[in-house]
């Protein structure tokens, strides 16, 4: 039976807890990119290629929060010009948060304003809809992205253990 060797399995785990940390900062920074992504997408169109927006609260009230296991730990500036639309889209982030406890990570678009889902069903208009189709053909080619970063990241660790035969 072999011996533990405890500092061995204090370098060990140093170094697998710095791993952690690069690859969890790396997986939001793909989430959060995607998010960023899809609400300019959804929000920066010309009203002829989206919808009308008469008070701007629509627009105002899109933006993403990302949780991870319901924790909310980012959640993007919800801006506009409509103050009413800025105040619903962050509270609605606000109040997600607890669907998401399951999930490990959730990257969640939303237009606040409760006429949304009216205006893409009944006006045939396009709020989030390409924008939620965008961001899921985005996010594996962003996840392998800062993936790749992460991995030269990790290679300059530095891992004090020498092995000699």
């Amino acid at each position: 039976m072999a011996q533990k060797n405890p500092k061995l399995e204090r370098e060990l785990e140093k170094y697998f807890q710095k791993v952690e940390g690069i690859l969890v900062k790396a997986v939001r920074e793909a989430f959060a990119m995607c998010g960023e992504e899809a609400v300019a997408f959804a929000k920066d169109r010309p009203q002829e290629q989206s919808w009308y927006d008469h008070t701007e609260n629509l627009r105002s009230s899109i933006g993403y929060g990302l949780y991870e296991h319901g924790l909310n730990i980012i959640t993007s500036s919800f801006r506009g010009v409509g103050a009413e639309g800025v105040a619903t889209g962050q509270k609605l982030i606000e109040e997600l948060a607890e669907e998401y406890r399951d999930a490990a990570i959730a990257l969640v678009v939303v237009a606040g304003m409760n006429y949304a889902e009216y205006v893409e069903a009944i006006d045939g208009k396009d709020v989030l809809a390409s924008a939620e189709l965008k961001a899921k053909s985005r996010i594996d080619g962003l996840l392998q992205i800062a993936i790749n970063r992460a991995e030269k990241e990790i290679e300059r660790i530095p891992f004090n253990i020498t092995i000699t035969v």
